[in-house]
Parts: C-alpha cells; structure tokens; sequence
C-alpha cells in the first residue's frame, strides 16, 4: 500500500466526532504520511541533482577522487595519502 492510499484509507474512515483521541491519531498518522511523502520527493530532487556530478567524476576522475559542493561553489580533491584512524571500542 503506498502512502497516498493510506491516507485515502484513514479519511474514509474517519472517526466521528464522539471519538476525539482517535480522531487525533489518525490526524497525526495522516500527517506522517504527508510528511514522509515530501521527505522522498526531497531525496528524489537530491538524487537528480548530483547525477551531473557523477557523470562527470566517472568520466574525469579516479577512486582517489572526491567533489564537496557548498553554497560557495565545487571543488574536486584528489586523495594523494590516507591512512586509516583506528576507533577505540
């Protein structure tokens, strides 16, 4: 069931008024939904926004490459030594 037939659902059931706590939660489930809903369009604009930017670093860069975009701009970093930091448990 995807989250625009949840909601469907839970308003064609909505509580009458004599139920006032249950019709709260179905107000905040539905809420939810709405909000997860936008959560996954965000991601999904993310993902068509940095598709540019892999292309590009599959065509011009290596492993040892990386691209930071701020507000400022894009940079391109090439890793020329690394070491590994050990974490204490």
């Amino acid at each position: 069931m995807t989250n625009k037939e949840a909601i469907e659902t839970l308003k064609s059931n909505y509580p009458d008024s004599r139920y006032s706590m249950l019709r709260e939660a179905v107000d905040a489930a539905i809420s939810a939904l709405i909000e997860q809903d936008t959560r996954k369009s965000g991601a999904n604009d993310f993902n068509d926004a940095v598709k540019p930017v892999h292309a590009w670093l599959r065509e011009n860069g290596h492993p040892h490459m990386i691209v930071v975009v701020d507000l400022e701009g894009a940079q391109a970093f090439e890793g020329v030594a690394a070491t590994p930091f050990v974490v204490p448990d």
